[in-house]
């Protein structure tokens, strides 16, 4: 699972929509600029390279709201499944939202993978 805080709110129009991304919003304090993606059989490494690669999609985007000159940051907090930690599926959202925040407060644009130093 890979929760994403991406800078800027998220909707249906503006967002690019990668192939096979699986928007899922377990909590309702997600929304807006925070989104969280399921990714079947993917371990943190692989999580780590999805958001890069959401950012380069991002990066091509045109995101009228903003102008030309504003490019929105994506922080990611990342965490694979199995994980020992993981005991219910609400566990899950709750260490990526750790992981997340970590992230966010630390430089600008950054990935934090459950399990990593």
């Amino acid at each position: 699972m890979v929760l994403v805080r991406s800078g800027f709110q998220v909707t249906e129009a503006s967002a690019p929509s990668p192939p096979d991304l699986l928007l899922y919003t377990p909590d309702p304090t997600v929304g807006g600029d925070e989104f969280a993606c399921v990714l079947p059989e993917t371990d943190g490494t692989g999580g780590r390279h999805f958001v890069e690669r959401l950012r380069q999609v991002f990066a091509r985007h045109t995101f009228a709201d903003l102008g030309p000159a504003k490019m929105p940051g994506i922080s990611a907090g990342v965490i694979a499944y199995p994980h020992s930690e993981a005991l219910r599926p609400e566990d899950l959202f709750t260490l990526a939202e750790g992981a997340l925040q970590s992230a966010k407060s630390g430089a600008p644009d950054r990935i934090a993978v459950v399990g990593e130093g």
